[in-house]
């Protein structure tokens, strides 16, 4: 439940987290979701940009969580979820939820990371979790959840100017909604990023039509014989693997039929267009590179 006060009218609005699918969304950045108590919020770096963190020590003695979307350890969105009383100082109401509810409010992301899509790909991720695991405690979302919940982006908000950016804080509503072993059960079967076995961290993409997919160089997957999987282990991920140029040679979820069956062709090509690179003969068993900072992919 969130709450709009826009000049003289003050708007609740309460939102039931139900149904079987989620819309197609892509974060741009690259986020971490963490929920902070007061001893993980001592030791958090960059804070010196959150407002009214003076009244955060009393939030937390009264037990209420701090949702955050993070960078760099840096916070560029957050949330306050309770299931406490909690005084709505400008109706000079007491908000009671039930023992199915929860109350948020400051729903907040900094203006210069606002439609970055860092939280409705969040639905995406669920959805594909909850079909990969139907066991697992993940809740339903309805194909309309994402305008339902755009309206807990008014919590915390004192005009319709402040809502620039329609659904900034949808993930922050969904993720404070998701009692702690949801989010552990997410994290496990829909993970954001996948490591390859060379160290890279590549992205994982949900799309509503397809399998999730991660791409990346050629190279970085030497010495790979099965596409890293999720859910649980039970979905392989659709592999797109990339020339030097950044393009897609080859769209694959079995690395051993590739390097049997199509590599040997696409290393004389790909040896005669960038004779730079190296292209060993069996990829399967070879080594591939150490990732570095200046590559973008």
């Amino acid at each position: 439940m969130g709450w709009l006060l826009a000049e003289k009218t003050l708007c609740l609005f309460e939102v039931d987290l139900k149904g079987a699918s989620a819309p197609a969304c892509a974060a741009r950045l690259a986020v971490e979701y963490r929920m902070l108590d007061a001893a993980s919020w001592a030791v958090q770096r960059h804070t010196s940009h959150i407002p009214d963190r003076h009244l955060f020590p009393a939030r937390f003695a009264r037990g209420e969580q701090f949702w955050t979307a993070q960078q760099a350890d840096k916070i560029l969105s957050y949330c306050w979820v309770t299931q406490e009383p909690v005084e709505i100082g400008e109706i000079r109401c007491i908000m009671h939820p039930r023992g199915d509810e929860v109350y948020l409010y400051d729903a907040f992301t900094f203006a210069e990371y606002r439609g970055q899509n860092l939280y409705p790909a969040l639905l995406q991720r669920i959805t594909f979790a909850r079909k990969a695991a139907p066991e697992a405690p993940l809740p339903s979302l309805g194909a309309d959840a994402v305008s339902e919940l755009v309206r807990l982006a008014c919590v915390g908000r004192n005009s319709f100017a402040e809502l620039a950016t329609p659904g900034a804080d949808l993930g922050s509503a969904v993720l404070s909604a998701l009692p702690h072993e949801a989010r552990r059960a997410l994290d496990m079967l829909a993970p954001v990023h996948v490591t390859l076995s060379g160290g890279r961290t590549v992205p994982v993409h949900y799309d509503p039509t397809s399998p999730p997919w991660i791409e990346s160089r050629l190279q970085d997957f030497f010495g790979t014989r099965a596409a890293p999987a999720i859910g649980g282990g039970r979905v392989p991920l659709t592999v797109h693997l990339l020339a030097p140029n950044g393009r897609a040679v080859q769209v694959t979820r079995d690395l051993a039929g590739f390097w049997t069956q199509h590599y040997p062709a696409l290393r004389r090509e790909l040896g005669r267009r960038y004779p730079r690179h190296a292209w060993p003969e069996d990829g399967a068993t070879a080594r591939p590179p150490a990732p570095t900072a200046s590559r973008r992919r």
